[in-house]
């Protein structure tokens, strides 16, 4: 029970990160459809820190639940994220290459140890291609004798990106279908379960190509929505997320400083009750 609770709060917390630091741009390339990509910025800060305060107490001692490390390109090259005792509870390591395109990623458990190796692959366009994962205790070895637990394949047509999974000894099947407009937008996500093909999420833009809306078809027939608002920057400050007949489940507010980065979340549940408030500090060149 104590591991399954932080790690739905580290994976919270992530959700969280990848939506605001930094923020992402699509490629708006009319015949190019490639994954989104995060947006390098050449930040002023080379160390970002994650402080949650607990939940319901908005005045309490802030914990340090995560720091991330840059380059000075803006990429995430290292993140920590700590328990409640600030042991370590999960480490990741980025690597690029010389386009600044991630082509590496490294899972570090609380023992140091390499638990997962990601290799990422792209095309002669740029586009994704391929990622292999390795998942064990000894790595060494299945790099060695050239073992992988699975294969990810991403193929491409005019507006839809194909997910391929294989894993060696097993049918390789598609996972996910995704559908774009004609800016480069993903609209649709589709999911194969049970060998049926089904409409999982649908997404909505601004006229500034700005997401606005995303809803989640669950299995079971339960909808998922959210709706973010963003300031004349471009900068998300509001979130809510509405769970089934549309009813407020959880809204935040994020606040940012005069160098326009993110230095404070509040959430709120569905009668105004605080949640939880998460901090940003910055460690600058």
């Amino acid at each position: 029970m104590f591991k399954v609770k932080y790690l739905y709060l580290i994976s919270f917390l992530l959700f969280l990160m990848l939506l605001v630091l930094p923020n992402c741009n699509k490629n708006k390339e009319e015949n190019q459809k490639v994954l989104p990509t995060e947006a390098k910025k050449n930040p002023s800060y080379q160390k970002a820190m994650i402080y949650e305060f607990k939940f319901g107490t908005m005045d309490s001692i802030g914990l340090l639940s995560s720091e991330s490390k840059y380059d000075s390109l803006g990429n995430e090259v290292e993140s920590i994220h700590y328990l409640e005792d600030g042991t370590i509870f999960v480490k990741y390591v980025s690597r690029y290459d010389s386009l600044n395109r991630i082509t590496e990623k490294l899972e570090y458990n609380k023992s140091g140890n390499i638990h997962e190796k990601v290799n990422i692959f792209y095309d002669l366009n740029g586009n994704l291609s391929e990622e292999i994962y390795k998942t064990g205790e000894d790595l060494d070895y299945m790099d060695k004798i050239g073992a992988e637990n699975k294969t990810i394949k991403y193929y491409y047509t005019q507006v839809k990106l194909f997910r391929k999974v294989e894993i060696k000894g097993k049918r390789s099947k598609i996972i996910e279908e995704i559908e774009y407009d004609s800016l480069g937008n993903k609209i649709k996500d589709y999911s194969e379960e049970d060998g049926k093909r089904r409409l999982s999420s649908e997404y909505v833009y601004d006229k500034g190509n700005k997401l606005i809306e995303s809803i989640l078809y669950l299995y079971n027939g339960d909808i998922g929505k959210w709706i973010w608002k963003y300031n004349k920057n471009g900068d998300e400050v509001e979130m809510r997320e509405f769970k089934r007949n549309n009813k407020l489940n959880f809204y935040k507010y994020l606040i940012y400083n005069e160098d326009n980065l993110l230095v404070e979340q509040k959430a709120f549940n569905s009668i105004d009750e605080p949640k939880f408030v998460v901090k940003y500090f910055y460690e600058y060149h």
